[in-house]
């Protein structure tokens, strides 16, 4: 079916004969599995085929799907199932016949949150990411398609909180200790017994799926499905699977926010429309085959009115933005720093006209939704490549100036949101007013201006815990962190794009990774957790993957908000930033999203004058640290000398601008 020489429709019609040979050897009775496989296979070169009769070739690829979905049944082939029924919504749509997509597609999804999750492993999960994000694009297009509205968001939200669920099941995360020792051995038990009844039925090999003329990728056969050989195995795949459910439905009522890590609970229309207080509105972002979908909420609007369609941006137009103007010249930034810088600029004005001034097919856009709404506070809750990209730098116009003078950030607060279903358990977080500060500094001694971030920041609160140096280990931390109500990590960061799990914070002895935070960090009483390093807020940027990064694993420790970096930092404009967001925070009673912004504006307009007395109470510390950061300060202190007094050093948003507030915003 994949052939690439000679003509398609040829190639197609010998494989659809194969198909057909095999079928004659391959009974429904003899060789259930065979069969389904090879029916699968057959409907998917029906679809494919471009000669002759399409409506025909179509309906037979029906039939065919139809005869496959017999033998798949959702208990003893529960993902072969879910990939021949996105075959079939594939051929119901080509077919127009949107009602009959819509029907299969929820099949689909119920099928892939119903078991999938609960027992695939790993090396399945990843195999299979591509399709399952597939199926939940497929359906927020359908939706929006019949006007259902509601379900599409409902739906959109069901697919970004796949991966964080996914992520944490993968980590193992045990139920906090609201739930009795003996049932959490009892949860990882059979758990484990499940992930080994599948491998041991698992087949080797990964089949890939197919890409038609129209892009479209079929599964032709389940990538690393495992299958059940006989009876007893089956049965006691569903006993375990059983058991599994009947105590994750005991945990629920003792660990909520465990449970809903474990499982996906959707969240409706209505509960995100609750969760928005007077004065914001959410921007929730789908982005897909067809394009991005954005439903502008402020708690009362009708969804129907609130929803624009940007057909332009499609996954596939927004990844090749990212690739092209974002991450390419950023894994270059070492070789040309202006080019960096330059950047930062062209992905703010390109994300400006391809997103924020894009008009639907109604000579709508963003800004004049949001100019309607006239709210002080914006939260995006981004998808896919959307949450690598600074938003909040977009260039808009300003009025009294007639042209994109200002930022979007000048105009409106901004905060960030994985999900509004991880926001739902967030705000739902009750927290003390920060007293406690826990922090990690300068673990190797490397960061010059991170002594004194961290001692200006310990000194605005009453209490404080701070480890320096050499005693910022792993152990040390993972024991400590979690008394702190404000947690703050100066030290080195950097992002894993091959394995996100181990992106990591930079520590004396061993790095914190990703999957230990998952794992083993808990923040029972922290309200803020801030990540003053570099790459902290990047995520992963995979098919089927949304939100995998630093940022997710704090908020899913207990953290209600985390701010973190966008990009590699600036040890000397970071300091500087960091000291004036706390001071927002503790002496100005700002919040979280407020203080940051305001920060990031002082920052912008700070004047060389404002500067010079920074780097002179540097000196005397550099000297304790060695001679290197001596000299390094004394020579920034020449360079800042020779400014006039006026001049605004980091008026560029490369100095500023890489920091974002995650989470609850207040």
């Amino acid at each position: 079916q994949s052939l690439p020489t000679g003509d398609r429709g040829e190639n197609l019609k010998k494989a659809i004969e194969s198909f057909q040979n095999a079928l004659r050897t391959y009974s429904e009775t003899a060789f259930p599995y065979e069969y389904a496989m090879t029916q699968n296979n057959l409907g998917t070169a029906y679809s494919a085929l471009p000669t002759g009769d399409r409506g025909e070739n179509l309906k037979k690829a029906i039939e065919s799907f139809r005869n496959a979905l017999r033998i798949r049944t959702e208990t003893a082939f529960p993902q072969d199932r879910v990939n021949t029924l996105y075959n079939l919504t594939l051929t119901y749509d080509k077919l127009e016949y949107l009602q009959n997509a819509y029907t299969t597609c929820s099949e689909a999804i119920h099928v892939l949150e119903k078991y999938v999750r609960a027992v695939s492993s790993e090396e399945t999960r990843r195999a299979l990411a591509e399709n399952q994000a597939k199926i939940y694009h497929r359906m927020v297009s359908l939706c929006i398609r019949l006007s259902r509205f509601q379900e599409a968001l409902s739906c959109a939200e069901r697919g970004k909180s796949r991966t964080l669920v996914e992520m944490l099941h993968s980590a193992e995360l045990m139920p906090s200790e609201k739930v009795p020792e003996d049932m959490r051995a009892a949860f990882v038990s059979v758990r484990k017994k499940i992930e080994e009844l599948r491998q041991s039925e698992q087949r080797e090999g990964i089949s890939q799926p197919h890409t038609d003329p129209q892009g479209e990728r079929h599964a032709s056969s389940s990538p690393a499905i495992p299958r059940p050989r006989n009876r007893e195995t089956l049965a006691m795949i569903e006993q375990t699977r059983e058991k599994y459910q009947n105590l994750l439905k005991q945990i629920r009522e003792l660990d909520p926010e465990f449970a809903a890590s474990e499982q996906v609970q959707p969240i409706s229309a209505s509960e995100i429309q609750q969760q928005i207080p007077a004065g914001t509105v959410f921007a929730e972002c789908f982005t897909g085959y067809d394009g991005t979908y954005i439903f502008l909420l402020d708690g009362k609007n009708d969804i129907s009115e609130s929803c624009l369609v940007l057909k332009d941006l499609t996954a596939k137009e927004l990844n090749r933005m990212v690739e092209e103007h974002w991450l390419s010249p950023y894994r270059q930034r070492g070789k040309s720093r202006e080019n960096w810088h330059q950047a930062i600029e062209n992905i703010s004005s390109l994300l400006a006209e391809k997103f924020w001034y894009a008009e639907d097919q109604n000579g709508r856009s963003l800004d004049d939704m949001v100019l309607e709404q006239n709210p002080e506070r914006i939260v995006f809750l981004p998808h896919s490549g959307l949450h690598l990209l600074p938003l909040h730098l977009m260039p808009v116009r300003d009025e009294r100036q007639g042209a994109r003078g200002v930022r979007l950030m000048d105009r409106y607060e901004i905060a960030y949101a994985p999900s509004a279903s991880l926001l739902r358990i967030i705000l739902r977080r009750e927290r003390k007013s920060p007293e406690h500060l826990f922090a990690a500094a300068n673990p190797d001694r490397s960061l010059v201006f991170t002594d004194i971030e961290v001692e200006n920041i310990a000194g605005r609160f009453p209490n404080s815990q701070v480890l320096w140096h050499e005693e910022t280990g792993r152990a040390a931390v993972l024991k400590h962190a979690g008394k702190g109500d404000t947690v703050h990590f100066s030290c080195h960061g950097q992002f894993d794009f091959k394995n996100p799990l181990n992106s990591e914070l930079s520590l004396t002895d061993s790095p914190l990774t990703l999957k230990d935070i998952f794992a083993e960090l808990r923040l029972p009483r922290t309200e803020i957790a801030v990540l003053s390093a570099c790459e902290t807020g990047m995520v992963e940027l995979e098919a089927g993957d949304e939100y995998v990064g630093l940022p997710s694993g704090f908020l899913f420790a207990g953290a209600c908000s985390v701010v973190s970096a966008l990009w590699s930092v600036d040890d000397f404009s970071t300091h500087l930033l960091m000291q004036t967001f706390y001071d927002n925070m503790r002496s100005r009673n700002m919040g979280k999203a407020a203080a940051l912004r305001a920060a990031q504006h002082q920052m912008r307009d700070m004047q060389a004058r404002e500067i010079r007395p920074h780097l002179e109470r540097h000196i005397e510390n550099a000297e304790r640290q060695g001679h290197s950061a001596s000299l390094r300060i004394q020579g920034m202190h020449i360079t800042y000398n020779a400014l006039s007094d006026n001049e605004r050093p980091f008026t560029h948003p490369y100095y500023w601008g890489a920091f974002v507030c995650s989470g609850n915003w207040e």
